[in-house]
């Protein structure tokens, strides 16, 4: 959620408007998880804390992009208090991401993501995060934390399989081309196998938007980013692994 340098409620609103209307017409990668497995509570309690999925709520004081500001505005009229945390974002069976967030909590303890979702999202896997106190300054929030799920195919079950499913004929014949590389079939037919580049493909857009948002990060000043070469960079580079990714058929 980045902030715009010192601006009105009002004025927030309307950029908020115009960023959401343009965040509608961009796909997107990752969204909540349908399923949380060990891997998401792994991940939760490296962040501090519980998964919750909390609810998505239409409320005219939410702002896109401005979750706190969204919040703070909303208790200032109706009462209430704010909770910090991390909203767990995934892309399925590649990656999840963890977005430092503001949800609110009305007079009865409930929580609540008041924030518009221009991807439709109607829950949110949240972890919220005591340390972060009601004072805290959202503009001095953690950068957003990232961790590979993929795990590559047992290429050797696979190899196994093969194994067990050639004719008699096709077994001989891929055995004397074993014996020829001076190999045991298992091995000739594991050398066959495709390499699987997802581990690395996935680790190595970590790894590049990682460092991009810490670049954004001590760029001073607010208002308009100024693109410089190795920031260009590094959004070319990891769209480009973005469309990799997306070619790749998962299992």
């Amino acid at each position: 959620m980045n902030n715009r340098g010192i601006m009105t409620y009002e004025e927030k609103k309307e950029l908020s408007k115009a960023d959401y209307r343009a965040q509608q017409g961009i796909h997107t990668t990752e969204t909540t998880p349908t399923t949380i497995t060990q891997k998401h509570i792994d991940f939760a309690k490296e962040l501090g804390g519980e998964i919750e999925l909390i609810t998505v709520v239409a409320d005219p004081y939410g702002l896109y992009g401005w979750c706190s500001d969204g919040v703070e505005e909303k208790i200032s009229n109706e009462g209430g208090d704010i909770v910090f945390g991390w909203t767990i974002w995934e892309w399925p069976k590649l990656m999840l991401t963890a977005e430092f967030h503001a949800v609110y909590k009305n007079e009865n303890e409930h929580i609540f993501d008041i924030t518009p979702k221009p991807h439709g999202e109607k829950h949110i896997a949240f972890v919220r995060n005591n340390q972060y106190k009601r004072d805290f300054d959202f503009d001095l929030r953690p950068r957003n934390q990232r961790i590979r799920i993929y795990e590559p195919i047992d290429v050797s079950k696979v190899v196994d399989e093969q194994i067990e499913q050639m004719s008699s004929l096709q077994r001989s014949y891929e055995e004397r081309r074993a014996t020829k590389k001076g190999m045991d079939i298992k091995s000739w037919m594991m050398s066959k196998q495709k390499k699987d580049d997802v581990p690395y493909l996935v680790d190595e857009l970590i790894c590049c938007v990682n460092e991009r948002d810490e670049l954004m990060d001590a760029i001073q000043g607010y208002g308009a980013i100024e693109v410089n070469g190795k920031l260009k960079d590094l959004f070319i580079r990891s769209d480009k692994i973005v469309k990799k990714l997306r070619s790749v058929r998962i299992y």
